[in-house]
């Protein structure tokens, strides 16, 4: 078998990284070139959503469907701030195309947005996360367990960092999916609120990816999607990238201690890996 290389903690400074978990996987040859307790379970927290994503998405009927309008519930909003879902802050009655909606799903990490797409494709949230674990199982994440369409903290909610990559590198493969992940900003629908328009950014991942591209001299980082529910999951990302040897790579971070230090790992694992 060829050598895959064990990536450290760093302590004191030391040529290792700070979050918990690691998998970079080389997606071109299909293999993990850089790991980390690579197949152990960590709790993917907002990475979920890559699978939310993929599974709305393949679920749509026609093409015309991206463009349907979805009117946002009270029974999902009230759902959502009881749980402590984060994102943009619809409000119950406003009405949103599922393009919307997926934007929203990934550059806000909207909660209302994932359970609003998930009744709309399934019926129920439970349904549609019966969907979600069969998509998994035929992807081969044979380390996965979700139990919600969102990432919220639950014991049970469990995957790995190599079936994170492999759902990551699945979705990259599907132009809609990728365009997605891909997006820094998305204008949301004229008037599904009277008084303004209004963009979506993802303005802590651009501003904090554009910081350090001048260092990212192997790789360009194209995609990406981050989580953090707590101390239980720490700070993970999973980011796509280009290298300059042509080469597309996958990398999972999970548990890092900031969001700073998830962002430090990405940029020491491209550089000192992504050969």
């Amino acid at each position: 078998a060829e050598s895959v290389a064990v990536l450290q903690s760093n302590s004191n400074g030391t040529d290792g990284i700070y979050s918990e978990f690691a998998a970079l996987v080389d997606i071109t040859d299909n293999k993990i070139i850089a790991s980390k307790k690579a197949t152990q379970d960590i709790y993917p927290a907002s990475m979920t959503k890559v699978m939310t994503l993929i599974v709305v998405v393949e679920n749509l009927k026609t093409e015309e469907a991206m463009y349907e309008e979805l009117t946002v519930s009270q029974a999902v909003v009230d759902k959502m701030i009881a749980e402590g879902s984060s994102g943009f802050g619809f409000k119950a009655g406003e009405k949103l195309t599922v393009k919307d909606l997926l934007h929203a799903l990934i550059l806000k990490s909207d909660g209302i947005a994932a359970l609003t797409l998930a009744e709309y494709v399934a019926g129920s949230e439970s349904a549609f996360v019966d969907m979600m674990n069969a998509k998994a199982a035929s992807l081969g994440m044979t380390d996965t367990s979700f139990t919600n369409c969102t990432g919220l903290h639950e014991s049970y909610l469990i995957s790995s960092c190599r079936d994170i990559a492999i759902m990551m590198s699945y979705a990259m493969k599907n132009t809609f999916c990728a365009e997605i992940l891909s997006a820094k900003s998305h204008v949301l629908t004229d008037g599904f609120r009277d008084d303004d328009t209004y963009t979506l950014y993802r303005a802590t991942l651009v501003t904090k990816f554009d910081a350090i591209k001048p260092n990212m001299t192997s790789v360009n980082v194209k995609a990406a999607k981050s989580g953090w529910t707590g101390s239980e999951s720490g700070y993970c990302l999973v980011t796509y990238a280009v290298g300059n040897n042509g080469h597309k790579y996958v990398l999972v971070t999970a548990k890092a201690g900031t969001s700073e230090e998830s962002i430090k790992d990405m940029e020491f694992i491209y550089n000192n890996y992504a050969k």
